[in-house]
């Protein structure tokens, strides 16, 4: 009888990575001959993936005060499915602990792939000022008032007390998950320094639909591309700081989502004004995955990333290295681990732009150098995104 698994996504149907990386996930379960059924919040969509649906309650902040809706509701799928298994994937804070709960009662496998470092970090990310940031992990969880990480919340302190009360809540129980998934090694590392058993842990790479890439084979033309999320940890105040480094007369597209956002990066980050007018900067809104950025992508010299996270794997440097173009990252997360500088990407002392100034004149400068990482760069994309990197710990796990 095929193992049943009822994956438990933040979401599943949506263009965001998170679901996609979801999608993915049930479909190569499916393939291995596991039955999968889908929990969650946003409307199936039977085109995008046809799965058993279960419809979960949307979560709220007060889930796991007044958790009897979402006790009935989760139980009523466990008697309907009946799972061996419960695959939860994305952030910790997104679900309610009578979940968790519910599964050891019923004695049903759980397995958690974190996608944020939520389970010590308010900000979810860790990334602070030009690096990540373990502050509250390493020492306690002040350091999350004394650095305003709570900013983008209406009400941050509510939002930084509830976060203390979630977490003593979360974390007994994720020390006695099944199994917790990482695509890092740094990540493994912090579930450890929670105290998780390190039996408990498995590494994997991030779960990546490569039907998103397609071989786009076009000579490079002189720029480099900036896909911009307009997020902290993602880099956006950093851009600036970047290109005072990097010599006059190599041009810069950076590519946002859409026009509002662009005047809202000029406005928020008035540096930057100085490079649209060098032209060195060219701002490029309402260019994304599906509409374009793919055949620029594949017709620059290289991707700058200036992430500052602990990435546990970002889908723009999947992307870019299935394009077999350089990638100019910091480093942090997976990009220390799996980047080896000048030789399948670049990667550089996080906030240190001097460098990374360099490394990207340099390699403008020097087409030997990108043609040789080109075929490297998509060596490390196929370790990573291919079937055969997951199904041997896939099977190891759902067993």
């Amino acid at each position: 009888m095929k193992s049943r698994i009822l994956i438990h996504p933040d979401i599943f149907y949506s263009d965001h990575s998170g679901a996609i990386a979801a999608r993915e996930a049930a479909r190569q379960l499916s393939e291995l001959g596991y039955d999968i059924a889908i929990f969650t919040h946003d409307r199936q969509n039977k085109e995008s993936a046809g799965y058993r649906y279960f419809a979960r309650i949307s979560y709220t902040g007060t889930a796991n005060y007044f958790s009897l809706k979402y006790k009935k509701s989760f139980k009523k799928v466990i008697e309907e499915f009946k799972p061996d298994y419960v695959f939860f994937i994305g952030a910790i804070v997104n679900t309610p602990v009578i979940y968790l709960d519910l599964c050891r009662q019923f004695k049903i496998k759980t397995v958690f792939l974190l996608l944020v470092q939520d389970f010590f970090c308010a900000r979810l990310h860790a990334a602070l000022g030009n690096n990540s940031c373990t502050k509250c992990l390493d020492k306690s969880n002040i350091h999350a008032l004394l650095n305003n990480c709570a900013e983008k919340q209406n009400r941050p302190l509510l939002y930084l007390l509830n976060f203390q009360v979630i977490q003593k809540l979360i974390l007994p129980r994720l020390r006695m998950i099944d199994f917790v998934l990482g695509s890092s090694d740094e990540q493994l590392g912090f579930y450890t320094r929670i105290g998780i058993n390190k039996a408990n842990t498995v590494k994997i790479p991030l779960f990546f639909d490569q039907k998103r890439i397609r071989e786009l084979k076009v000579p490079s033309s002189p720029y480099f591309v900036i896909i911009g999320q307009y997020r902290h940890e993602k880099g956006i105040q950093l851009i600036s700081s970047i290109l005072d480094q990097i010599r006059d007369g190599i041009k810069i597209r950076l590519l946002l989502f859409n026009t509002e956002e662009a005047n809202r990066f000029l406005d928020d980050f008035p540096d930057n004004l100085k490079h649209v007018a060098s032209g060195k900067l060219e701002i490029h809104p309402g260019i994304t995955m599906t509409t374009g950025a793919l055949e620029m992508i594949a017709g620059s010299k290289g991707v700058i990333n200036p992430s500052i996270w602990a990435t546990t794997t970002e889908f723009v440097l999947l992307e870019v290295l299935g394009l077999s173009k350089p990638i100019i990252t910091f480093d942090v997360g997976i990009h220390k681990e799996v980047i080896k500088n000048r030789v399948n990407g670049i990667c550089v002392k996080a906030g240190d732009f001097k460098s990374m100034g360099e490394e990207i004149n340099n390699l403008f400068d020097d087409p030997t150098l990108e043609s040789g990482i080109a075929p490297e760069a998509n060596k490390l994309y196929h370790q990573l995104t291919d079937e055969s990197s997951f199904s041997r710990i896939l099977t190891g796990i759902f067993t």
